[in-house]
């Protein structure tokens, strides 16, 4: 505020009006609409130069019922009120240009320290703007695996149940992944009776062979598989345990591949070993494997052993007039 009356003086029938007035700027501004212009030549006006850069103009007029021609000593005394006034509120004012400064301070280090929070907030956003990037590639990576692998992969938590079951698993075991994923264990189709495993016992004897291998090494075995429709499927299985970054176990990871063709083939050499292609009959080394066999099973039990040979009277001359096929 410009201007405003700040008192009154009253003494022997005599009233004085005292006004204080801001006139620091290229305009006083009166702050209670314009000064009264009655009695002006008995006006006293006195500018004071405050702490602060602020000029105060202090007026003191007599009032209409008071008129005289110059002021008394009560006019100055009371000229005197005002300005000690004016000097106080100059403190008051001074003091809160401090106080001003202060806050100024203040806000700006507090508006520093929002700019350093900021920027720190904007880096760990970018940050972790990067890293759900990277857990995305990697949770996409991870699936794209899963599904075109060609080998069943198969995971469990640590009770046994069954949490990850990929598209070449269901291919092998006919089940569906949303039949097994958090219902059933493993041991379902490790059984030809398909055992549920309740209790989770038969699942603990299967994975009992990691505990005794160091950490991170995997067990590898031929088993099989029962399907859904009851084939056993010959399947070469390594089972692994699963741990996180802090080496605390998550559970465990089974990853098989169907090796019917493989048994097949090797099936199918024995038996050639084993047995003349042309008559199908057990040939030279068949007939060497069973004696050796059969001596060593007689030495055990401290029998003797008999053989009997047959031959037929000129079958080698069919063989080599006719050949082996006729033969």
């Amino acid at each position: 505020e410009r201007m405003a009356r700040v008192g009154k003086y009253q003494e022997t029938g005599k009233e004085v009006d005292l006004f204080l007035e801001d006139v620091s700027g290229p305009t006083p501004i009166p702050m209670e609409g314009q000064r009264p212009t009655s009695a002006a030549s008995l006006e006293r006006t006195e500018v004071l130069d405050m702490p602060g850069g602020r000029l105060w103009r202090i007026t003191a007029r007599p009032t209409g019922a008071s008129f005289s021609l110059a002021p008394g000593t009560d006019a100055l005394g009371v000229l005197g009120a005002g300005t000690i006034l004016a000097l106080v509120v100059g403190l008051l004012v001074q003091l809160q240009a401090g106080k001003a400064r202060e806050i100024r301070h203040q806000v700006r280090a507090r508006t520093m320290d929002l700019a350093d929070a900021n920027r720190q907030l904007t880096q760990e956003i970018g940050r972790r703007q990067d890293s759900e990037k990277l857990l995305k590639a990697l949770s996409a990576l991870h699936q794209a695996v899963l599904n075109n692998a060609g080998y069943a992969i198969v995971a469990s938590d640590n009770d046994g149940v069954i949490k990850v079951f990929n598209p070449a698993a269901e291919r092998i075991l006919g089940y569906s992944a949303e039949e097994l994923i958090d219902q059933a264990r493993p041991s379902l189709f490790h059984c030809a009776d398909h055992d549920p495993d309740p209790d989770g016992s038969h699942f603990r004897a299967l994975v009992a062979p990691l505990a005794s291998l160091p950490p991170g090494t995997a067990h590898t075995l031929e088993t099989a598989y029962w399907t859904r429709d009851g084939r056993a499927v010959p399947v070469l299985l390594t089972l692994s345990t699963m741990v996180d970054e802090d080496g605390e176990q998550l559970g465990y990871i089974g990853i098989s591949h169907d090796i019917s063709s493989q048994k097949a083939a090797e099936t199918r050499i024995t038996h050639l070993a084993h047995y003349d292609p042309l008559t199908e009959l057990p040939n030279r080394l068949f007939l060497r494997e069973e004696l050796g066999r059969a001596i060593a099973a007689a030495r055990r039990a401290g029998q003797q052993l008999g053989i009997m040979f047959l031959d037929l009277d000129r079958f080698k001359n069919i063989n080599d007039s006719l050949g082996h096929f006729v033969g």
